[in-house]
């Protein structure tokens, strides 16, 4: 056991690597290390971190109950989590980022499969609106992608949107297209559904179409699915924010970017970007 002031100064190094990560491999590795050195009543402490993405995971941690189903399912694990604390986690994370929670997206987390010692997985009917006041989500036959010589064209409900040519690298990615426009501005998350969470571009968009800004979505990292591989996506604008909300079977995410130039203020993912906290051997969160 590391003395008092050894083990606080270790645990600081771990959590400015978490801080410092620039990737989804490098976020993956960090919170593993960090959150692995960790005591429960530390992990309940990290719930009140100022950095508000290792509040989350904390808060995520903590919401893991596993519960045995009852009654069983073919096909399907024998143990789920318990949906009442993964429900309060979204209350948790709608006060602790004052952010308006997609409803489908928090009833998406009532819905794990647990699987001991490997992952998580979701089962949810859940599914955004796809029509909103504001936001809209386009199917692959609702909008055109046109490839041009130095950039990209979307062409959906009358709009061009014009994105840089070096995105998408693979332009068969593209099967979604969700559009949030409010208060005179516009966002567009182009993704793919089918297949896990791969990660994508946010962009923001001025009147003619041009972009403004784009920021890198993590999402989930997976490049695969264990079950259906619906991929869904809501945009939430608030005030000086926009936050992006998704999940696939195999994880779910919030990430949230100031609205002025696209600068990332908080990444959540309850599958760690493919590097699952059920592999980690923590003293919570496992039967």
């Amino acid at each position: 056991m590391l003395p008092r002031d050894g083990r606080r100064a270790e645990i600081s190094r771990l959590r400015d690597r978490v801080l410092a990560a620039t990737d989804t491999d490098q976020a993956g590795r960090a919170y593993e290390a960090f959150f692995k050195r960790l005591t429960a009543t530390e992990m309940k402490e990290l719930k009140l971190d100022p950095d508000l993405g290792i509040s989350l995971q904390a808060g995520w941690e903590l919401s893991r109950k596993p519960l045995v189903r009852k009654p069983a399912i073919r096909g399907r694990s024998d143990w789920i989590y318990d949906p009442k604390p993964t429900r309060a986690f979204a209350h948790f994370m709608a006060g602790k980022a004052n952010l308006a929670i997609p409803g489908w997206w928090s009833e998406t987390l009532r819905c794990a499969d647990f699987f001991p010692g490997q992952n998580h997985a979701f089962f949810s009917n859940a599914h955004p609106n796809g029509r909103t006041r504001w936001e809209r989500t386009l199917t692959d036959n609702e909008f055109r992608l046109v490839t041009g010589e130095s950039e990209y064209r979307i062409l959906a409900e009358g709009k061009t949107y014009t994105l840089p040519m070096n995105w998408p690298t693979d332009a068969w990615d593209i099967e979604r297209l969700t559009i949030l426009a409010r208060d005179g501005q516009t966002f567009l998350a182009p993704y793919g559904y089918y297949g896990g969470g791969r990660p994508f571009k946010l962009f923001s968009v001025d009147k003619s179409g041009r972009v403004r800004w784009r920021a890198d979505v993590w999402a989930t990292r997976s490049d695969f699915s264990s079950g259906m591989g619906s991929h869904d996506v809501s945009l939430v604008l608030a005030g000086d924010r926009i936050a992006v909300f998704g999940a696939e079977d195999d994880g779910a995410y919030a990430e949230e970017f100031r609205v002025s130039d696209g600068h990332p203020i908080f990444r959540f993912c309850t599958a760690y970007w493919s590097r699952y906290s059920e592999r980690w051997g923590l003293p919570w969160g496992n039967k």
